[in-house]
C-alpha cells in the first residue's frame, strides 16, 4: 500500500493492485515512433530525409534506364533482324519464282528463249546470293556506342534465321548446278544430245525452286509473328514501367509527405 498526500492535505491510498492495473506505456506505440523516426533529432531528420530523396530518385533512374535499355534491344531485333529478314525472304522469293517461270522456256528442243532463260535464272541466283551475303554482313557489322555495340551483340540471329539462311544457300548452288548439268548436256559434242539429262536437270531445278519457295513463304510468316510478338513487349514493357514510375512516385511523395510534416512538428518544439 502506498501513501499519496494531494495539495489540499488530503491522502489517497493506492494499493498494489491499482498500480498493476495501470496501463504502461504502450509497447506498439514506442515501435511505431521507431519506425517513423519520430523521436530522431532534426539533425538526422535531415539527413533520412536526404538519403530517402537520393534512394527514391534512384530508384526511378533504375526503372527508366532498364525500360529503356529493354526497348532499345527490342528496337535492334526489330531493326537488325526482324525486318531486313522479312525483306530478304521476299526478295528471295521474287527471284525464285521468275525462275521458275524461266523453267518454262527450257527443254530438251532447241528454241531461240532458251538460252536467254538460262542466262536469266543464272543472274536471279546471282541476285539471291547477294541478298543473304547482305544479311550476312548485317549479322557482323557493329557501328555506334559501346552501349549500342553491347545492346546489338545480345539482339544476336536466331537458330531458325541461321537454319534459312543455309537453306536457301544450299537451294541456289543445286539450282546453279542443275544449270550447269542443263547446258552440258545439250552441248555434248559430238554426241547428240541427251534428252534425259537434260530432263533430269530441269526436273531437279524444279524441286529446289519449289523448295526454296517453301523455305522462303515459311520465314517470311515466321518472321511476321516475330514481329508481332515483339511489339506486343514492348507495349508490355513501356506499360509495366509506367506503373513502376508511378507507384515508385507515389511511395516517395507519400513518406516526404509525412518526412516534412515531422520536420515541422519538431521545429514547433519549444
Amino acid at each position: 500500500m502506498t501513501m499519496h498526500e494531494d495539495d489540499r492535505g488530503r491522502t489517497d491510498t493506492v494499493t498494489v493492485e491499482d498500480m498493476a492495473a495501470t496501463p504502461t506505456p504502450g509497447l506498439l506505440r514506442r515501435f511505431l515512433r521507431l519506425l517513423t523516426f519520430v523521436d530522431l533529432p532534426i539533425k538526422q531528420k535531415f539527413l533520412l530525409l536526404a538519403i530517402g530523396t537520393l534512394f527514391w530518385f534512384g530508384s526511378m533512374a533504375v526503372v527508366t534506364v532498364f525500360a529503356l535499355t529493354a526497348i532499345q534491344y527490342k528496337y535492334h531485333l526489330v531493326s537488325e533482324q526482324i525486318m531486313p529478314h522479312d525483306l530478304a525472304a521476299r526478295e528471295v522469293l521474287s527471284h525464285l519464282q521468275n525462275i521458275d517461270r524461266d523453267l518454262q522456256f527450257i527443254g530438251p528442243t532447241d528454241t531461240g528463249a532458251d538460252l536467254l532463260a538460262v542466262q536469266s535464272m543464272r543472274d536471279h541466283v546471282k541476285a539471291i546470293r547477294a541478298v543473304n551475303a547482305r544479311l550476312s554482313l548485317r549479322q557482323t557489322g557493329s557501328s555506334g556506342t559501346f552501349i549500342e555495340n553491347v545492346v546489338r551483340s545480345l539482339a544476336t540471329t536466331s537458330p531458325a534465321d541461321l537454319q534459312y539462311l543455309q537453306g536457301i544457300m544450299a537451294v541456289t548452288d543445286r539450282v546453279d548446278r542443275a544449270l550447269d548439268s542443263y547446258i552440258n548436256a545439250k552441248r555434248k559434242l559430238p554426241r547428240a544430245i541427251d534428252p534425259d539429262a537434260i530432263a533430269a536437270a530441269i526436273d531437279d531445278a524444279k524441286e529446289q525452286v519449289a523448295r526454296g519457295v517453301a523455305l522462303a513463304t515459311a520465314h517470311s510468316k515466321s518472321v511476321a509473328e516475330e514481329y508481332g510478338s515483339i511489339n506486343g513487349q514492348i507495349y508490355q514493357v513501356i506499360r509495366e514501367s509506367v506503373n513502376a514510375i508511378l507507384a515508385v512516385l507515389l511511395i516517395a511523395s507519400t513518406l516526404l509527405f509525412f518526412f516534412v510534416r515531422w520536420i515541422i512538428v519538431a521545429f514547433q518544439r519549444p
